[in-house]
């Protein structure tokens, strides 16, 4: 009896840890987290909260901080000025470049810039990245994080026909310009012919577009105002001349760069 009283019990007990192991097995994979629909890259990711630590903020009201990946390109919006730089990715490992350039406009309170470069700068410092769901988590090595989320009706989706797009700077070499106060500059591509304000007189002309390399004509046309001052008309040769040298185009986001071979680059921002 002894003997088959122990073989009972092991049966009972292979039984009992076949089902504790069900259990446990049950539990993890009710834990686990969803698979994400959404990618690090083509997405638009918009700042929910900055955590140093264990505080926690939310950006100031009114203001928007977003970050955009595409091919080693990033872009988004400060909370007042754009940025642009590159990154490169590893698995979970993210490099931003720290020299992040950006359009040079000033807004008010003065605690909006102070966020601005509160963000840039922890920007330029994350190491890694984490996409849970819809939300995005770039963090440092200092325990400091960035959240994101994203939905996928902010995805931008921008040609470079039949949009307006207005000029948010001026990049040659390391020195970056936003246009002068008071001027807006466009452009507008369409069937082959361009046309825009430089920031006194409209201009027009024709392009041809290859992939990611363009030729503008270098004579194109303008009206024949004249605009006070005279840093006015002085802005608007030099973005014409720069217009007419262009070589490739990109976009990324909602965000075209038409660059020379110089290294002088004009970035506009769309609106389709």
């Amino acid at each position: 009896m002894k003997g088959k009283n122990n073989v009972l019990r092991e049966i009972l007990g292979i039984v009992i840890a076949s089902f504790l192991m069900a259990m446990v097995m049950s539990v993890g994979s009710a834990t686990e987290l969803p698979a994400s629909n959404f990618s690090l890259e083509g997405n638009t990711w918009t700042l929910t909260s900055f955590i140093a630590g264990e505080d926690v903020q939310s950006p100031l009201v009114n203001t928007t901080l977003t970050t955009y990946f595409e091919n080693g390109s990033i872009n988004g919006s400060a909370g007042c000025n754009n940025y642009f730089g590159s990154y490169t990715v590893d698995g979970n490992e993210i490099n931003i470049s720290k020299a992040l350039g950006s359009t040079m406009m000033n807004c008010e309170p003065e605690e909006v810039m102070q966020q601005e470069y509160m963000y840039l700068e922890m920007l330029g410092n994350v190491t890694t990245c984490t996409i849970e769901g819809n939300q995005l988590t770039l963090s440092t090595d200092d325990n400091v994080s960035l959240v994101y989320n994203a939905t996928e009706s902010q995805v931008p989706e921008f040609d470079l026909e039949g949009n307006t797009w207005t000029l948010t700077s001026f990049i040659a070499g390391e020195d970056v310009q936003s246009p002068l106060v008071n001027t807006t500059l466009t452009t507008y591509f369409e069937n082959g012919s361009i046309n825009g304000s430089a920031g006194c007189n409209n201009y027009f002309g024709s392009y041809t577009v290859d992939g990611n390399e363009i030729n503008i004509s270098k004579a194109l046309g303008t009206t024949r105002m004249y605009c006070e001052p005279e840093e006015v008309m002085q802005q608007e040769y030099m973005y014409l001349e720069m217009l007419g040298n262009v070589t490739t185009c990109a976009i990324e986001g909602n965000q075209l760069t038409l660059s020379t071979d110089d290294n002088v680059t004009l970035v506009y921002q769309g609106d389709n």
